[in-house]
């Protein structure tokens, strides 16, 4: 059971919200009946589309980094990256919808304990360019900052960003160690959107071609290629995992999955606080800040990933 108490705030944006899904689900409806090809379509550009706001781009505005620079992927978009604090570099990475700051309470321990925080919205999040993107293009991000400022003391990613930091490992960006936060399965993302937006079984097939073409294009088979299964091949070194019992988004099944995949080298579980407050959960915090601490900066993994594949 989820314990967290419903403010008048809070209760009025999850009606908002379920409103929300109610008239996409009506839309999703209709235009199947139709013309199911075209509701494939549409579905797989919503399939990649996260949520925007701009509150979120304010509440990255208003934190107070020592630096922000901006850097190219290999999409052509410039990513902003947002710097705090002196010390061994942790850099953050939301999750899908999410923004970077959500860190804040992160990046106020981590500065406090002479690290150094690195913050920045994903492709088609916060203040970031476009409307679509998917893990190969966070990942790339991850990727792009190590490649400038060098190997990365650790990472620490929530929910759908944990994906991408285990795929960026794919390409050998090095780091000493991996936090990952309220972790889903990615092999049940598909199906949860199909679920949640009631797509009818034959649109669903259809979406389903339309999202292994696009990466067939690239020589990557979307289901075997981003589960969690082939992406902790990608990372062999220290990790450390965070879930909370009321996580609505990670039933319980799925969170043992999770954790019986991965193999963390440090678990920790929470209770009462849902997918986004375990974030800035003191425990959270001061648990993933333990596990940094217990790395060895010297110790940064740069195994040839196809030797991972084999092992």
């Amino acid at each position: 059971m989820n314990t967290r108490s419903a403010t008048p705030a809070s209760s009025s944006r999850e009606s908002k919200m379920a409103k929300q899904l109610e008239s996409l689900q009506k839309i999703v409806s209709r235009v199947s009946a139709i013309a199911p090809a075209l509701a494939s379509w549409l579905l797989s550009k919503l399939y990649f589309m996260p949520q925007k706001s701009k509150r979120r781009i304010d509440q990255m505005k208003r934190l107070k980094s020592i630096s922000v620079e901006s850097l190219s992927i290999p999409s052509g978009k410039r990513i902003t990256f947002h710097t705090f604090g002196e010390g061994p570099r942790i850099l953050l990475v939301h999750g899908w919808s999410g923004w970077g700051a959500q860190w804040q309470s992160f990046i106020g321990r981590l500065t406090e304990r002479g690290y150094q925080a690195i913050v920045f919205d994903a492709p088609a999040h916060g203040e970031s360019a476009g409307s679509l993107t998917d893990t190969i293009e966070i990942a790339s991000c991850i990727t792009a900052y190590a490649n400038a400022h060098g190997p990365l003391h650790g990472v620490v990613a929530h929910s759908f960003g944990s994906g991408a930091a285990l795929y960026a490992a794919h390409g050998q960006t090095r780091f000493n160690g991996l936090v990952c936060i309220a972790t889903p399965d990615p092999t049940k993302l598909f199906l949860k959107f199909v679920y949640m937006l009631k797509i009818p079984a034959k649109v669903s097939r259809l979406l389903k071609a339309r999202l292994e073409r696009k990466y067939r294009k690239q020589n990557i088979d979307i289901w075997t290629q981003f589960s969690l299964d082939t992406l902790r091949k990608y990372w062999n070194g220290p990790l450390m995992l965070v879930q909370d019992d009321s996580d609505e988004e990670i039933p319980g099944q799925e969170a043992e999955t999770v954790a019986a995949i991965l193999k963390p080298a440090r678990r920790l579980t929470t209770s009462g606080l849902g997918h986004f407050r375990v974030m800035s959960s003191h425990d959270t915090i001061d648990e993933a800040i333990s596990f940094l601490d217990s790395l060895k900066e010297d110790n940064i993994r740069n195994i040839d990933p196809m030797a991972r594949l084999a092992s």
